[in-house]
């Protein structure tokens, strides 16, 4: 490994924990916060390579849960927002966007249903909602295509304006 490559690891992840940790302690923004520290993958990833990103990301989730705790933001992190980067980098490589946005919602919809399985397991609270359950998921969709649309916007500044590769 290449010392450049371990420093610029060590920041990345210290910010994603960082926003893992604001997500917990803020009471607005959650969701956003755990979008922005996603954020932080796709950087290494443009900046080193797939492997020094996976590094980070187990990283980050490995220091997140002996910093932070069993949370909800930091499952949700684990299991949806720190691996979607590598999902959307593997997929994205097919250059077929019909085939990448339907393995793409397969990922989103497993990540829910191992998200909810896990807060039933553990027995966390889950939020109470008066909204109709098909309602809830479709909004779920929705928001997960404007996730996926602003972290390509992203990327594809992130590739033009950070022309700096380690």
């Amino acid at each position: 490994m290449k010392t450049r490559f371990i420093t610029l690891g060590g920041i990345l992840t210290a910010l994603s924990i960082i926003l893992v940790y604001l997500s917990v302690i803020i009471p607005t923004s959650k969701l956003y916060l755990l979008a922005l520290a996603s954020m932080v993958i796709p950087v290494v990833i443009i900046m080193t390579n797939i492997r020094y990103g996976l590094l980070v990301y187990i990283s980050t989730a490995i220091l997140s849960l002996l910093l932070i705790g069993l949370v909800w933001n930091v499952v949700i992190y684990i299991l949806f927002f720190g691996a979607y980067a590598f999902i959307k980098y593997l997929i994205e490589r097919l250059n077929n966007l019909p085939l990448e946005y339907v393995m793409k919602y397969i990922f989103y919809n497993g990540s829910l249903i191992l998200i909810y399985l896990f807060y039933k397991v553990f027995l966390f609270p889950l939020p109470q909602i008066k909204l109709p359950i098909y309602f809830i998921v479709i909004l779920l969709e929705v928001i997960f295509l404007f996730y996926d649309y602003f972290l390509t916007i992203f990327i594809t500044y992130i590739n033009k304006r950070l022309k700096i590769k380690i």
